[in-house]
C-alpha cells in the first residue's frame, strides 16, 4: 500500500476530521469546525498550508501551519510568520517515517510563499524531538506555573487509600471541578463596582487598551481587534473575561479551558492578563481566584516580570505544578527556511533569546 504526500484540498476536509480524532478531539464535527476556524478563517494566512500523507484508506498523517502576526523593536510593520502545528499520525502508520517528507513538503511550500521563519509556540516533548532533528532550534520553555487547590491535594491522598469509602469521598471532592471547572465562577453572585465577569470578549476595547499600554520592543504577537475576534471564536475553547472598568477599560484577565476530550478539561489557564497598573492586575487576579475556586489553575511564566511572578507565588502558584503527562512543559521553537541566514533575528531582536519575547499563552493553541 503506497503513501502519497500531497497538499490539502477542500475534498480532504472530512478525512482530516477523522484523522484528527487522534489529536484534536473524538468528535469529528468539532474537528471540522476547528479546522475551518484555524486554517480557513485565519486572518493572517487565509489560504491553508497543510500537508497530508494519503493512503487508500484516507489521510494517515498531517502537519499544518496557521498564520500569526508579530511586532518587534517598535517597528510599525507587522511581521507575518506561520506557526507550525497539528502533527498527527494514525497509530497504524506510526514509526514508518512519514513525518520527514511531510515537514519537507511544508517547508518547501512556505519558502515558496516567501516565509523566512517558522514558529512553534507550544511544542510537546514528542514534537520537540522530531523538530530538533529537522532544523528547528529551541528558544526556551514556556515555564508553566500552576496552583492546585487543597481539595485536589486531599483527594489525591484519599485516592491512594484502599478504603472504598475514602475513594468515594475523593471522587466527590473533585467531581464538579473536573466536569465543569467554571461552575463556581458562573454561579457566583458576587458583584463589584469596577470588576465584571462575562462570557463575551470586548475585543475592540481590549485592543485599544493593548495599544495604550504600548510595548518595550520585545517580540510580541499583535493584539488588534481582528486577531482577538478570531482567537476567541476557537471551537475547542471556552473563555471567561474579567474586566476592570474606569472611565475606559483599565484592565482585563482572560481564563481558558479546553472542551476537547483529548485535553485536560479540568484545568483552567490564565491566557492573557493586562492592565494599566499592577494594582489593577492583582485586583483582577484576586477576583478570579476568589470567585472561581479553581481546582487547577495555570499560566505561563516565560514573560512575567519578577514582581508579578512573586505575586503569583504568594498566591500559591508553583513551577512545575502542571507538568504532567497531559500537561507537559512545552517549548518555544524557531526555524529559519533560508540556510544563508546566520543570525536569527526579527527586526534586530535575537529570536533564540527567550528574554527578547513577550509571549502570552493566548498566542499559542494552548490558549
Amino acid at each position: 500500500m503506497g503513501i502519497e504526500f500531497i497538499p490539502y484540498r477542500p475534498e480532504h476536509a472530512s478525512a482530516i476530521a477523522r484523522l484528527q480524532t487522534h489529536l484534536w478531539s473524538g468528535d469529528e464535527e468539532r474537528n471540522a469546525a476547528y479546522f475551518r476556524w484555524k486554517y480557513l478563517e485565519n486572518p493572517f494566512l487565509p489560504e491553508p498550508v497543510v500537508m497530508l500523507a494519503m493512503s487508500d484508506e484516507g489521510a494517515v498523517a498531517m502537519r499544518g501551519a496557521f498564520g500569526s502576526a508579530w511586532e518587534a523593536n517598535h517597528s510599525p510593520d507587522l511581521l507575518f510568520i506561520p506557526c507550525v502545528d497539528d502533527m498527527v499520525v494514525d497509530p497504524a502508520h506510526r514509526n514508518h517515517g512519514l513525518m520527514r517528507p511531510l515537514m519537507d513538503g511544508l517547508f518547501d511550500t512556505l519558502a515558496a510563499r516567501g516565509s523566512q521563519y517558522l514558529f512553534s509556540l507550544s511544542a510537546a516533548p514528542v514534537t520537540l524531538v522530531v523538530s530538533l532533528a529537522t532544523g528547528w532550534r529551541a528558544v526556551g520553555s514556556t515555564d508553566p506555573l500552576g496552583r492546585v487547590a487543597r481539595s485536589v491535594v486531599v483527594a489525591r491522598h484519599l485516592r491512594a487509600a484502599r478504603v472504598p469509602l475514602l475513594r468515594r469521598l475523593a471522587r466527590r471532592l473533585v467531581f464538579h471541578s473536573e466536569r465543569d471547572p467554571f461552575r463556581h465562577l458562573d454561579r457566583s453572585r458576587r458583584r463589584l463596582r469596577r470588576i465584571t465577569m462575562v462570557r463575551e470578549p470586548r475585543s475592540e476595547e481590549m485592543a485599544a487598551l493593548a495599544k495604550r499600554m504600548g510595548n518595550d520592543g520585545r517580540i510580541r504577537h499583535v493584539r488588534d481587534a481582528r486577531y482577538l475576534d478570531w482567537k476567541f471564536r476557537n471551537p475547542m475553547a471556552d473563555y471567561r473575561f474579567f474586566y476592570f472598568d474606569e472611565q475606559a477599560l483599565g484592565g482585563y484577565l482572560v481564563l481558558h479551558r479546553t472542551v476537547s476530550d483529548r485535553g485536560d478539561r479540568a484545568c483552567v489557564s490564565i491566557v492573557e492578563w493586562e492592565a494599566m497598573s499592577t494594582k489593577m492586575r492583582l485586583a483582577l487576579l484576586d477576583e478570579a481566584l476568589y470567585r472561581g475556586a479553581f481546582a487547577n489553575l495555570e499560566t505561563w511564566g516565560v514573560s512575567l516580570s519578577a514582581p508579578l511572578r512573586s505575586e503569583l507565588e504568594r498566591r500559591g502558584f508553583r513551577a512545575s505544578a502542571q507538568r504532567t503527562l497531559r500537561n507537559p512543559c512545552h517549548q518555544i521553537l524557531v526555524r529559519c527556511l533560508d540556510p544563508s541566514v546566520a543570525d536569527w533575528t526579527l527586526n534586530g531582536r535575537p529570536l533564540l533569546d527567550v528574554s527578547q519575547w513577550d509571549l502570552r499563552q493566548l498566542h499559542s493553541m494552548a490558549g
